[in-house]
């Protein structure tokens, strides 16, 4: 019930079984990114989860390295979803905020940075969307339902108001980006 309410997987089905399995491998991936982050440093700068909700707890205590690793004892490749090259090196910080920032808040970025989003990607940008409280009272502790960035759009948006001579910098903001 949980995985078809939460994330829309039937788990009855061969591919609700195979999405589960994606979804568990893609779980313990971040568990394993956050380890090596903090022992190893990033290992890739541009994994994210990519998915909302975590996975039954239950369904970890299956054979790991078996079933999820295929018999390594650890993950050697972190995997993104997107067709894009698996580039491992930071988003600059006006990547990373495009990203991430509602569109309220643009006024900390360049305006440039606004035409796209208000724009050519004004799906990432909604003003009306889904919140789970998911058992909880407060609006802060909701999960927000908003549609993961697609990074291949956003860098070839990026690129084309930079190639078209619409993204001009002040010095302080070179500075900051």
């Amino acid at each position: 019930m949980y995985y078809n309410a939460k994330v829309s997987i039937e788990i009855s089905t061969d591919d609700g079984k195979i999405a589960q399995k994606k979804m568990v491998k893609k779980y313990l991936e971040g568990i394993q990114w956050v380890l090596f982050y903090y022992y190893r440093g990033a290992q890739h700068w541009r994994w994210y989860y990519p998915y909302h909700y975590a996975p039954l707890i239950s369904d970890l205590g299956i054979n790991i390295v078996r079933d999820f690793l295929g018999g390594a004892p650890f993950i050697s490749k972190f995997e993104n979803d997107f067709n894009c090259p698996l580039e491992s090196h930071p988003y600059t910080p006006f990547q990373q905020l495009l990203s991430i920032m509602p569109i309220r808040s643009f006024k900390l970025l360049p305006s440039c940075y606004k035409r796209i989003a208000t724009e050519e990607l004004n799906e990432f940008f909604p003003d009306d969307f889904s919140v789970d409280l998911n058992g909880k009272t407060l609006a802060w502790e909701a999960i927000v339902l908003i549609p993961f960035c697609d990074q291949t759009l956003f860098l070839e948006a990026e690129k084309r108001m930079i190639a078209s001579g619409k993204a001009q910098y002040t010095d302080r903001e070179n500075n900051r980006n």
